[in-house]
């Protein structure tokens, strides 16, 4: 490759080439400076720029140049701000280049979702035809939840995430070529997965609008097939980090490659867990701070791991233990206890610093009423019973609840 890139590009291609891969040396050509090696110093480790730039220089015409940018590890909604910063510079000129390998399966890689059988070569193809159904989609946070869902190890993960918030609606998507190292070397035991996809646009990237993300926006009311989902999420979650060995990997790639847009939608949840009819642990969010599936696992593997009132639960429990989900309405302020409807609403009481809440169907199974759970709500924050009384703040919500043993409502 490298005697390819000196005979045919020539003295144009950086020389850093051959620093990074010193076996590859050019010979009879300068060395690069050396306080241009210290300016690369985020690429030591770096290769996808080398990758791009002998295809580039031999297909574009001269005078192009080129904007170098290594994408580390960011959250959510620092995807979306690289974006923005980054959408002024591209106009109708612009080609973008996406340069990272995607799924790396096997032990060298640390990353073994599913054994080494006749089958890994489908199951790497799914995994990976998952993540590509979201590109394809303009579905960042899809493919957030993708990740965080399968543990997909594909490191133009980061940069994709951007690209998807720079997309135009109108984008096309197209997968180019498919293949892994597994099929060329026809050795599965590690192998790294590529895809070249190209994105394509009629309109100007000038004129385009921007694809929308789905946390911005309100959850209505779910079906109850999209409540299940939800359920059988949390169900994996607890499994997962109850009982690793009996983990099932194919079906997190089908929850993820079903996961609806709603469901990326903020909410706050609450898991619930029975045993025997009995509490066995209970955590949730009240905002809406988290994607409605993530709030579920989050809270899944808290009710399972660390109610402070409860023990972590044990493999043994598993086949015993009952799973509620509540998915939650934006908490609203009431001026007076009077609003508040029991069994109707759940209801959040905050006084001098302290708080408490109570899901719609608790004061319902412990036969209350009004007062009753006004005085019960204010013991759990640590306060007389009589304290909502006077002085205290009031909100309500609803909630819709699943569970296996019941159907949603």
């Amino acid at each position: 490759m490298a005697r390819w890139i000196r005979d045919e590009l020539g003295a144009g291609t950086p020389l850093h080439f051959s620093q990074y891969r010193p076996m590859y040396r050019m010979r009879n050509l300068p060395q690069t400076p050396t306080e241009t090696l210290e300016r690369a110093r985020a690429h030591r480790r770096e290769h996808s720029i080398e990758m791009q730039l002998p295809l580039l220089q031999r297909v574009l015409a001269p005078g192009w140049s080129l904007l170098s940018i290594l994408v580390g590890r960011m959250d959510d909604k620092d995807y979306s701000n690289a974006a923005k910063l980054l959408r002024p510079y591209a106009d109708d000129n612009t080609l973008i280049i996406v340069s990272g390998d995607f799924t790396h399966y096997g032990p060298n890689y640390r990353y073994v979702p599913f054994p080494l059988t006749q089958s890994v070569k489908d199951k790497i193809k799914r995994l990976d035809m998952g993540a590509h159904e979201k590109i394809a989609a303009h579905d960042a946070a899809g493919l957030m939840a993708y990740r965080e869902m399968t543990g997909i190890t594909a490191c133009a993960f980061g940069p994709t995430m951007v690209l998807l918030h720079l997309l135009p609606e109108s984008a096309t998507a197209t997968l180019v070529k498919y293949y892994t190292s597994g099929e060329v070397l026809n050795d599965y035991h590690n192998s790294v997965s590529y895809l070249t996809v190209a994105i394509t646009n009629e309109l100007p990237f000038s004129q385009a609008q921007t694809v929308k993300p789905a946390g911005d926006k309100e959850v209505k009311a779910l079906s109850e097939s999209q409540l299940k989902l939800l359920y059988q999420i949390a169900h994996n979650a607890i499994i997962a980090t109850v009982e690793p060995a009996h983990e099932d990997m194919e079906a997190w790639i089908d929850l993820a490659s079903k996961l609806p847009e709603v469901l990326q939608r903020q909410s706050g949840a609450f898991v619930t867990l029975k045993k025997h009819g009995q509490l066995r642990g209970c955590i949730g969010y009240i905002q809406p701070i988290e994607p409605l599936y993530r709030a579920v696992i989050s809270t899944a593997i808290k009710a399972a791991h660390h109610d402070r009132r409860f023990s972590p639960v044990k493999p043994s429990e598993l086949k015993k233990l009952e799973i509620e989900i509540s998915v939650l309405s934006k908490p609203l302020p009431i001026d007076s206890y009077d609003k508040f409807i029991v069994g109707q609403h759940g209801i959040i009481l905050e006084k001098d610093g302290r708080g408490a809440v109570f899901l719609p169907e608790v004061a319902v199974e412990q036969g209350w009423n009004r007062e009753q759970t006004l005085s019960r709500l204010a013991k759990k924050a640590g306060l007389p019973p009589d304290a909502w009384k006077e002085g205290a703040k009031f909100k309500v919500f609803t909630t819709q609840t699943y569970s296996e043993n019941s159907t949603a409502n």
